[in-house]
């Protein structure tokens, strides 16, 4: 069986995949690596996350790429400088608090690591929380949900976007371009 393809009984319980901890050691050009692009480490078991830490260490040529929507967890481990980190939001106003405390808390991030920082705000659910965190970040992302039933954005929330970021930050991804 290929090792990239798993069988996942239950997707309610967490699981670690070792042999996925050896790939970029055989990848031999530099590239950007997405840690756990269907996971949040918030979740992960510390010692997981210590040994992603590793790999990350032990192969400098590589930039990974960190996305969480409990940014909080980034205070409790150090990355090296080869890690960008990330915070996901969505501008959902029915949960405006939570969303501004999740910046709040990215802001102590960015003063306590040496690591570059991004935002990601997809999908784009409603107004952003205002503040000037935005302009810390390397870049901040900006999608629209897909899918079935995918919500379109609304000229209100993507306009809350231009108001709040300087243009040169925001990346507009292709699934939100049709609505700008």
């Amino acid at each position: 069986m290929n090792d990239r393809f798993h069988y996942i009984p239950d997707w309610n319980e967490l699981w670690c995949f070792l042999s996925r901890l050896e790939e970029p050691y055989k990848i031999k050009k530099s590239s950007t690596i997405f840690v756990g692009s269907m996971s949040d480490i918030c979740y992960w078991k510390d010692e997981w996350i210590f040994d992603v830490i590793n790999v990350c260490c032990n192969n400098p040529q590589h930039t990974f790429l960190f996305l969480t929507k409990h940014p909080k967890i980034y205070i409790s481990f150090t990355f090296p400088s080869n890690c960008i980190l990330g915070i996901t939001i969505t501008g959902d106003m029915q949960y405006a608090n939570i969303e501004h405390q999740k910046l709040i808390q990215m802001d102590t991030v960015y003063f306590v690591s040496n690591n570059d920082i991004f935002c990601s705000i997809e999908p784009l659910l409603g107004n952003i929380p205002k503040t000037k965190s935005y302009n810390k970040y390397k870049n901040v992302y900006v999608g629209a949900m897909t899918g079935p039933n995918a919500i379109k954005p609304e000229h209100e929330w993507i306009q809350s976007v231009i108001d709040n970021i300087l243009k040169e930050k925001i990346y507009w991804k292709d699934n939100i371009r049709k609505y700008l």
